[in-house]
């Protein structure tokens, strides 16, 4: 895990989705080093173009451009299109506020969902591929925002950085996500249910350690798409790492036979790698 931080000239930043867990997080870490421009849903609805290119009218020049704004999927809305139909549209006020605004560097939070849900080790040149995924549309929406961006931006000389998320975790979280349910369920019965016998392998990552990698991000020269993740875990590890920091004696695990038992493996070789350089520069 990164416990390190980096000195940053001062820059002038858009940080869209500043109200969520990621941004909310990012813009207390960098607001004083840096200025930043984080908008409201009542000041800019991205996916209203009209707005979009009002806002940009009266953005002035920014250096950089850190996009998490994203309609995400929620309970009973896994096959609902309007997940990627939003999204795409989002993406696209973007690059129009970011191109009009003279941005030089553009990081794009993207998700490991662009790829399948199924056993085996994915790097950033692996295929991607949604369908098999539980969030099938909204990783697809990742993979079109991913490509719209590149095509908007890169022909206006922005350098973009494609940061492919694991599970992040810490103070904030949507109560929907797999480590506070676990927790919720810890706490009303002292257990912790599994699924698939806990096999299920995937990517979990600290939110302080988003951060601190966003930091590298920004400080270097670097273009192009990174696994972001930290720790992988199978669901078993999960819930006994849960129950070391939250529970007690008496916890338990309870192992379910029904469910995934994937063993998705995030490659994060190549942040590593980034890392090492930017540790020693």
């Amino acid at each position: 895990m990164m416990r390190f931080l980096l000195k940053i000239n001062k820059k002038r930043i858009l940080v869209t989705g500043a109200s969520g867990f990621i941004g909310g997080h990012l813009v207390a870490r960098f607001k004083e080093g840096h200025d930043i421009v984080a908008p409201n849903f009542s000041e800019l609805d991205l996916t209203n173009k009209n707005m979009a290119v009002a806002y940009s009218e009266s953005l002035g020049k920014i250096d950089m451009v850190i996009h998490l704004a994203s309609r995400l999927i929620t309970t009973g809305e896994a096959d609902d299109m309007s997940v990627l139909y939003d999204n795409i549209k989002i993406a696209e006020n973007t690059a129009l506020i970011t191109s009009r605004a003279e941005c030089v560097k553009f990081i794009n939070f993207s998700s490991m969902a662009v790829y399948p849900n199924v056993s085996g080790e994915f790097t950033e040149t692996s295929p991607t591929g949604t369908s098999g995924n539980t969030e099938c549309i909204y990783g697809l929406s990742k993979i079109c925002t991913e490509n719209l961006f590149d095509h908007f931006l890169k022909e206006k000389g922005v350098s973009v950085i494609h940061l492919r998320m694991a599970q992040v975790y810490g103070e904030g979280i949507r109560e929907d996500r797999i480590i506070p349910i676990m927790m919720r369920e810890l706490k009303d019965t002292n257990n912790i249910t599994v699924f698939g016998d806990g096999e299920r392998v995937s990517n979990f990552i600290h939110i302080d350690e988003v951060i601190e990698a966003v930091e590298m991000f920004v400080k270097e020269d670097v273009t192009g798409i990174y696994n972001l993740g930290d720790e992988q875990l199978s669901y078993f590890e999960l819930a006994e790492k849960v129950i070391r920091e939250h529970g007690n004696e008496s916890s338990k695990i309870i192992k379910k036979s029904k469910g995934t038992r994937a063993k998705f493996i995030l490659d994060i070789s190549k942040l590593n790698k980034f890392r090492s350089g930017s540790m020693k520069r």
